[in-house]
């Protein structure tokens, strides 16, 4: 798990697999056939940079099938072709629980898009396909609201999806437009972290409207599914001390910008010495942060 400490809130810090966001696939690759056309999703502004027929209705993050981009271009190279595939895995949140508290619409992926609209078809997906995974998101969502007994998936009249909190001591459940910010957010987070698809997922904020023991919890739960067989990757950008002083060294990477370009670099590559300074208890990561000993973590308008 990589936890990402941004120097300040911008569109290109949550992009690792280049410096610069529109230059993860070049169109005048030679290894894509002359006249070809190429929809490529950007990521970061949540829309495609060449069409908008890439993005559904929904406006997942993941290419769909007949648009996506092993559809439409003509690869002829393995490496690009790999690459191509690992990208049509890539989930990336950045979750609102007002997205959360809409109805969902019954759908066979049960997909959650990165804002959070979809998130009763998620739940009734995860409860069908993958049940073990539910339980671990149920249980997660008890460390933060321990009230809650069951979370379960209704269907309206109009064959919407909606989601029933129930608590202990209270008759009647309460609705996905009656609880906390905090305790729908955390089953945004937990599902999607305990769902099993995609290789690569990132979320933006998790702190947000959240208690800081449950960011411990979010944090035990990524850590859990880095350590299953599958392999996984998560990165998390945050700006919460409380975050960053529960990881370890190891598990930091600094973001920044540099001549208009975003750097990505794990925090002991910058300073070796911050391992010793942690493991001594000399002090905090989020006060070496904050302290601008590392100039990549000081905003500055030449950078």
């Amino acid at each position: 798990m990589h936890i990402h400490a941004e120097v300040e809130s911008n569109d290109s810090q949550l992009i690792m697999m280049a410096t610069r966001r529109q230059d993860a696939l070049s169109l005048s690759s030679p290894l894509i056939a002359h006249g070809t056309e190429i929809t490529w999703l950007d990521m970061v502004i949540e829309r495609p940079v060449q069409t908008a027929e890439a993005l559904d209705t929904l406006q997942l993050w993941s290419l769909p099938a007949p648009l996506s981009l092993l559809a439409q271009v003509k690869l002829f190279s393995p490496i690009v072709d790999v690459f191509a595939t690992s990208v049509a895995t890539v989930r990336v949140y950045r979750f609102d629980p007002l997205a959360g508290r809409g109805p969902g619409i019954p759908s066979v992926s049960g997909e959650i898009t990165p804002r959070g609209n979809q998130l009763p078809a998620l739940a009734a997906f995860l409860q069908a396909q993958h049940p073990m995974a539910w339980e671990k998101t149920v249980q997660r969502v008890r460390l933060v609201a321990p009230d809650v007994d069951h979370i379960t998936v209704r269907s309206d009249h109009d064959r919407r999806l909606r989601l029933e909190f129930s608590e202990s001591g209270l008759i009647s459940p309460w609705t996905d437009n009656e609880v906390s910010d905090g305790t729908l957010r955390s089953l945004m987070l937990f599902a999607a972290i305990f769902d099993p698809r995609g290789s690569l997922k990132a979320f933006e904020e998790p702190e947000n409207s959240l208690h800081p023991w449950a960011i411990r919890a979010f944090v035990d739960a990524c850590r859990e599914v880095l350590a299953e067989p599958a392999p996984k990757q998560l990165a998390v950008t945050t700006h919460s001390q409380a975050l960053i002083d529960y990881v370890t060294p190891e598990e930091v990477t600094i973001v920044w910008r540099q001549d208009g370009a975003t750097m990505v670099r794990p925090l002991l590559q910058l300073d070796p010495t911050v391992r010793d300074y942690w493991a001594e208890g000399r002090g905090r990561l989020s006060n070496l942060l904050n302290s601008g000993l590392l100039l990549e973590t000081v905003p500055s308008s030449s950078t």
